[in-house]
């Protein structure tokens, strides 16, 4: 997390709240990003200040974010999701092709980059979704393309 920019990080552990608590030194949150989801999104909420909100976009854990009720009732947390696709197929095609744009300027001059597990040819496509449903992957998984892959007409 350091090497992308962050410069307080806490890991998950039987002392969340409290770790958080000192690297907010004092401050609250108005918003957090969760991929993991279970129970650690329950444990950052008491860290958000009231009407923040909280956005999963993934479920490493495999397990749906647990939230007390008493944060969306007394505190006016929101809770959303975010999946991609459900963007691209909402979002304006030119908002689509600008965001695309500047990601992949980010990408080609390595500001950005996604850790990819694993490379399969495309005749093995069964594996490769298979794998990518797995939860706790430690990256990406992409094809490679050769010359007899390509579908001619």
């Amino acid at each position: 997390m350091r090497e992308w920019g962050g410069d307080r990080v806490v890991l998950h552990g039987d002392n969340l709240y409290k770790d958080i608590e000192e690297a907010l030194d004092g401050k609250k949150l108005s918003l957090v990003l969760d991929t993991v989801g279970g129970t650690p999104v329950g444990e950052l909420t008491k860290s958000v200040k009231p009407g923040g909100s909280i956005v999963v976009y993934g479920m490493q854990s495999g397990q749906f974010p647990a939230m007390p009720p008493k944060e969306f009732i007394y505190r006016g947390l929101s809770l959303h999701g975010f999946w991609l696709i459900n963007w691209i197929r909402n979002a304006p095609r030119a908002e689509i092709k600008e965001i695309y744009q500047t990601l992949g300027d980010l990408v080609a001059d390595g500001s950005l980059s996604a850790e990819v597990e694993h490379v399969y040819p495309l005749d093995q496509f069964k594996e490769a979704f298979k794998q990518s449903l797995k939860s706790n992957r430690r990256g990406k998984i992409l094809f490679k393309f050769g010359a007899t892959d390509v579908i001619s007409k």
